[in-house]
């Protein structure tokens, strides 16, 4: 074998001068590269502590704010749709051929509001 090293070897003399415009260059890659490592760390931090708040925070859950067992609507009412609102329930309703929205407290039951429906005329 001769002592020759392979156009494209590991031999530092064979390699290029590296010119000023190249290292100019390299360095703007190299702070472009380490400020797009910054922004994604900052977000995936951002994420990891929306996550932690979500799991921790003491929220009641629906069940406890919505803990009523029964709504006291007049004799005949016709239920037409109940709707969570808030910390209360809106309960629409037909009775005697007038139509209603009781707005109802979701955790004692009390009646908060009667709001009847007037159609025009």
């Amino acid at each position: 074998m001769s002592d020759q090293h392979p156009p494209h070897g590991n031999n530092p003399e064979d390699a290029p001068e590296v010119t000023e415009e190249v290292r100019e260059v390299i360095g703007k890659a190299r702070r472009s590269f380490g400020f797009s490592m910054g922004i994604l760390l900052l977000g995936l931090v951002a994420v990891a502590l929306a996550l932690v708040y979500r799991v921790t925070r003491e929220e009641d859950s629906l069940a406890e704010r919505f803990s009523l067992e029964a709504i006291n609507l007049p004799v005949g009412a016709e239920v037409t749709s109940v709707m969570p609102y808030d910390e209360a329930l809106a309960v629409t309703f037909t009775a005697n051929g007038e139509a209603h929205v009781y707005l109802i407290d979701a955790k004692t039951g009390e009646l908060l509001r009667d709001v009847p429906v007037v159609t025009g005329e």
